[in-house]
């Protein structure tokens, strides 16, 4: 029994999506410890270029969902040294989460989320992302991976190795 519930816990620890080494299709802001302020504001949920929503991106372990999420906004703001970003509609914050990372090659990178509930799990194991922030012409760029750690390890389609995107986010603020 130890043995299969270790197997279980390497192969849910074991992923390796990351996109540190990732280079970004657009020119973008340098970031640094001394300019990282600039990615602070506000920005509409729904992506330029693509049919990503920021706050999927930015929270990607959470299973909430939320009606009209397109035409929300995500505040990026800072906190006693903290990042954080808040998802509103108007005035009201209906959900916040601490934007937890560093930088690395130019750019903010936040730590790996990983994603587990029920039904994924039963579909395609555990997922994970990776995500680097910067800007393009003062709106959001992002870039992100993400995979699933396949369970069902005899049918290997039921993994997924996702493809790098580029997200480009509108500054609204």
């Amino acid at each position: 029994m130890k043995k299969y519930l270790l197997f279980i816990y390497i192969l849910i620890f074991s992923s390796c999506v990351s996109v540190k080494k990732s280079k970004a299709t657009k020119p973008v802001t340098k970031l640094s410890e001394e300019n990282l302020y600039q990615i602070l504001g506000t920005y509409k949920n729904s992506s330029l270029n693509s049919i990503g929503h920021l706050w999927g991106i930015l929270n990607y372990s959470s299973n909430k969902e939320f009606k009209n999420e397109k035409d929300l906004v995500v505040e990026i703001y800072q906190e006693e040294n903290q990042i954080y970003a808040a998802l509103k509609d108007g005035e009201n914050i209906l959900d916040t989460k601490k934007l937890k990372g560093r930088i690395h090659q130019d750019f903010y990178l936040l730590n790996t989320q990983m994603k587990f509930d029920t039904f994924y799990f039963l579909i395609n194991g555990v997922g994970d992302s990776s995500v680097k922030l910067t800007l393009h012409n003062q709106n959001l760029y992002c870039l992100t991976k993400t995979e699933g750690i396949g369970f069902i390890l005899i049918v290997p389609g039921f993994a997924s190795g996702g493809d790098l995107t580029n997200y480009e986010f509108e500054r609204i603020k």
